[in-house]
């Protein structure tokens, strides 16, 4: 729900990862990068046509809770769209 308060669709429930999509591929990028200077390394999914999407594999719950804040942060503070309206 975290994510869904910044504007950011989620897909999936109750698994190790998030599926979170961007307004453009070019906000994706940005968001890789953001997170992965705090340690996440996201995978693209430009191979699956969906290079606006990001997969976060998260290990444990305050993993979770850490990468919604830190995309909760990075739409807050660098003015990206989270996703098109």
């Amino acid at each position: 729900a975290t994510l869904a308060q910044h504007g950011l669709t989620v897909f999936g429930e109750g698994v190790n990862f998030i599926l979170a999509r961007f307004a453009t591929p070019e906000c994706a990028h940005a968001a890789d990068e953001h997170l992965r200077r705090h340690g996440f390394i996201p995978r693209t999914l430009v191979e699956y046509d969906l290079p606006e999407c990001l997969r976060i594999t998260v290990g444990r719950r305050s993993h979770c809770h850490t990468v919604a804040r830190l995309l909760g942060e990075f739409v807050t503070d660098q003015g990206h769209l989270a996703v098109r309206r």
